[in-house]
């Protein structure tokens, strides 16, 4: 089971179920948030791709998931 899930550009909107954050090294936002092995969302700080990925769980554990249900990644 997944959720549908907007990108941080509002470029990719896709069904997903595995989320994780990792590095660029030398960029200005090296933290990204991807799933299902596809960035969605660019962050500056550990800290805030974090917060990130805790609004996901908060989105996943709070909603009814109707068929409608969509989380928009938030902006730096």
């Amino acid at each position: 089971m997944g959720i549908w899930v907007r990108s941080q550009n509002k470029a990719r909107l896709s069904v997903c179920n595995d989320f994780d954050i990792y590095t660029i090294l030398n960029e200005d936002t090296p933290y990204v948030v991807s799933a299902n092995n596809r960035d969605f969302g660019y962050y500056e700080t550990l800290e805030r791709a974090n917060r990130v990925l805790d609004e996901i769980q908060n989105f996943i554990y709070n909603d009814s998931f109707d068929e409608y249900c969509i989380f928009d990644m938030p902006a730096e």
